[in-house]
């Protein structure tokens, strides 16, 4: 389902064994989290949320960091728009 899906922050793992694995992939930020980011994030999740075969999504950051996120991008901060509802 979502491996033939292409993001631009994060990357997808298939559902196995009722459990999906968003890796975030903004390696040049050390995983901030910026605007798309939290946008791609969201979908699937809310996507995730519809789907009776997914028991637990675990978010990672990924083999080739050794952090998991350096927080959210400054810079972005100022034009995201947080929706109340995800």
């Amino acid at each position: 389902m979502y491996s033939r899906r292409r993001f631009e922050t994060i990357l997808v793992t298939d559902n196995r064994d009722g459990i999906l694995t968003i890796t975030l992939n903004r390696p040049s930020t050390k995983n901030a989290w910026n605007n798309t980011m939290y946008t791609e994030c969201a979908q699937v999740m809310n996507d995730s949320a519809k789907d009776d075969e997914i028991l637990a999504i675990v978010i990672s950051g990924g083999e080739e960091t050794d952090h998991f996120s350096s927080g959210i991008y400054i810079y972005d901060l100022y034009f995201m728009q947080f929706d109340r509802d995800i």
